[in-house]
């Protein structure tokens, strides 16, 4: 019981001075670190402000240099605002005006443009057009073009239903099914994109443009109760 007492009694004695060397430990490591950081602050202070190259290019200056390639992109133009995507030297594009270039013999051809975005106003006058449905035979091709030219990379459409419910709407004569109409005129679309170089009695308009705004009006109509149809129809448009 004496040991014990003897050990308290040390303990206690022990406790005041070890309190106050952690509080002057740690005054100490305070003052140290707000004078670290002010000697930080005088070095930023007296630091003098970098100066900009005198060459520093002008990004509203579309006559720059790229130092990375030596020169600015001949092969299309350049807007800071919308930056276009990277076309490499031996990309397809670029490729093809260097070869117009060559066959004609004038270095100064502009590039042919990489898109060709149908207007607005072009979909809203091909969809006042009365379509009408193809025969079957060019029913049947146009929808065998689509599914062998998107769906051998892309799943949209059942094919073998597909194919099968064609068949059975020129056999019945049922082409006042919206739900139907709307599938295969987007279906038809893809068909003539990929098979014709403009559409007939159309002038420039991309082929198919008729056939997709015509489905692309009829898809604004919701069915209560949705389908497979109607998801392939979405998936398409």
């Amino acid at each position: 019981m004496t040991h014990h007492l003897t050990i308290l009694s040390g303990i206690r004695a022990y406790m005041p001075s070890y309190l106050n060397f952690l509080e002057s430990e740690n005054q100490r490591l305070k003052e140290q670190s707000a004078s670290s950081a002010n000697a930080t602050e005088a070095d930023h202070d007296a630091e003098p402000e970098p100066v900009p190259p005198a060459d520093a290019p002008d990004e509203s200056n579309t006559s720059v240099r790229n130092p990375l390639i030596g020169d600015r992109a001949w092969f299309h133009r350049y807007d800071p605002s919308a930056p276009p995507l990277f076309v490499g030297e031996a990309a397809c594009t670029a490729f093809a005006t260097r070869f117009r270039r060559f066959l004609t013999g004038n270095n100064a051809l502009p590039h042919i443009p990489r898109t060709q975005y149908v207007k607005e106003e072009q979909i809203a006058e091909a969809n006042a057009t009365n379509v009408q449905w193809p025969s079957f035979q060019q029913a049947r091709l146009l929808v065998k073009i689509a599914l062998r030219q998107v769906g051998s990379i892309y799943h949209l459409v059942l094919r073998k239903s597909t194919l099968e419910k064609l068949e059975e709407i020129y056999r019945t004569g049922d082409f006042d099914c919206t739900v139907n109409q709307c599938k295969f005129f987007a279906l038809f679309a893809f068909g003539e994109a990929y098979s014709m170089r403009a559409e007939p009695l159309s002038g420039s308009r991309v082929p198919g443009t008729s056939y997709f705004a015509r489905a692309l009006s009829l898809g604004q109509v919701l069915p209560e109760r949705t389908s497979i149809t109607h998801l392939e129809t979405l998936l398409l448009l």
